[in-house]
């Protein structure tokens, strides 16, 4: 039986927005064992709205240095410019934070 990984980002609120929970939703969907890995300043909000979800395990990386600005500010300040929607890689592509996958993991 496969293993899914489900990263999402939590809102301001510590809440999951919709586009989250349809992720949530097809993951379900594909079977097997699922493990929610939720990151934000907060996560609270979003472990109450997946807690009944039928995952086998619930990840969380909370703090003040895990909120969306403070990661597009440390970003910004570092020099490198980003359009909205994601910063683009050496070939022109765009480069999202939450699309990378991390070491070990893909």
């Amino acid at each position: 039986m496969e293993t899914i990984l489900l990263l999402a980002h939590t809102e301001p609120d510590g809440g999951l927005a919709k586009p989250a929970l349809e992720c949530l939703t097809a993951a379900l969907a594909l079977g097997g064992s699922l493990t929610v890995g939720l990151v934000g300043a907060r996560v609270e909000a979003a472990a109450s709205q997946t807690a009944g979800c039928g995952a086998a395990r619930f990840l969380a990386v909370t703090g003040e240095a895990f909120r969306r600005t403070a990661l597009r500010h440390r970003t910004r300040r570092s020099g490198s410019a980003l359009p909205r929607g994601g910063r683009r890689d050496r070939d022109g592509r765009r480069d999202f934070a939450m699309g990378r996958a991390p070491p070990g993991v893909a």
